[in-house]
C-alpha cells in the first residue's frame, strides 16, 4: 500500500505468510529510494506476486512510473498519483506484459469494481471486525511536517497494510484458484473475477474446438 501527499510518498509492505515488513519513504525529509528499488529487483529477479487492494488502478502505476523513473523526485510522484486518481479510463493501467512483478488486486478477484458491488477498504474493514477502521487522517494536498510523518501517517499506512493482509487470507481460496490456472488460461488471470474465469474458459474451450 502506497500513500501519497504533495511531500512524501510513503510504501508499506507484509509478507503474506510471515512476520517480515518494510516502510520506505521517499520525501523532502528522507530518501530510502536506493532500499526500495533493491526490493524491486528482488521481486521482479523472483517473480514474487504483490498483493493489493484497487492497486491495478493506482498503486502499482505510481509504483511502476518509480520503477522506470528511479530519479524521479518526491513532486513527480505525487503529480503522478494525482493523474491515476483523476483519470476515469482504463488506458492508465500498466497491462500486464510490463508489469515488473505479477500483481493479484483483491479488488478485482471479488469483482468490487462492479458498480452494483463497489466495496471500499474502509468498508471490509468494518465487515471484518477490525479493532479500528482509519480514515487518511491528513489532507493529501498540503505538505506534512517530518513529526506527523512518523507519528501520523506511517502508521496509518501500516494500518491498512495489515488489513489488506487479513483480507488477502481471507481470499486465499480464490487467490489459490488463479494461480492454478495461469498456466493454462490467457490474460491477466491473477485478476478475474469469477464471471470472467468462466467466460475465458468457455472461451478457450471453444476457440480450441473450433
Amino acid at each position: 500500500d502506497i500513500e501519497t501527499l504533495s511531500n512524501c510518498f510513503i510504501f508499506s509492505f507484509e509478507a503474506l505468510h510471515s512476520d517480515l515488513s518494510g516502510v520506505f519513504e521517499v520525501s523532502q525529509y528522507r530518501d530510502d529510494r536506493r532500499e526500495l528499488l533493491a526490493w524491486f529487483a528482488y521481486w521482479q529477479a523472483h517473480q514474487v506476486p504483490m498483493i493489493g487492494f484497487n492497486t491495478l488502478a493506482f498503486d502499482y502505476p505510481v509504483i511502476h512510473f518509480i520503477y522506470n523513473n528511479q530519479d524521479c523526485s518526491v513532486w513527480e510522484i505525487f503529480d503522478k498519483a494525482q493523474e491515476q486518481i483523476s483519470d476515469r479510463t482504463m488506458f492508465s493501467q500498466v497491462w500486464l506484459s510490463d508489469r515488473f512483478a505479477p500483481q493479484i488486486d483483491l479488488f478485482k478477484i471479488h469483482h468490487f469494481d462492479n458498480k452494483a458491488k463497489t466495496t471500499s477498504l474502509k468498508a471490509l474493514q468494518f465487515n471484518m471486525r477490525a479493532e479500528s477502521v482509519e480514515e487518511m487522517p491528513l489532507p493529501w494536498d498540503v505538505p506534512v511536517s517530518p513529526q506527523n510523518v512518523d507519528a501520523v501517517l506511517i502508521p496509518y499506512n501500516r494500518h491498512d497494510v495489515k488489513e489488506t493482509k487479513r483480507f488477502a487470507h481471507f481470499s486465499m481460496d480464490a487467490i489459490k484458484f488463479r494461480l492454478g490456472l495461469s498456466e493454462t488460461l490467457q490474460g491477466d488471470v491473477l485478476n478475474f473475477n469469477d464471471t470472467k474465469i468462466g467466460a475465458k474458459i468457455l472461451e478457450q474451450r471453444l476457440g480450441d474446438d473450433l
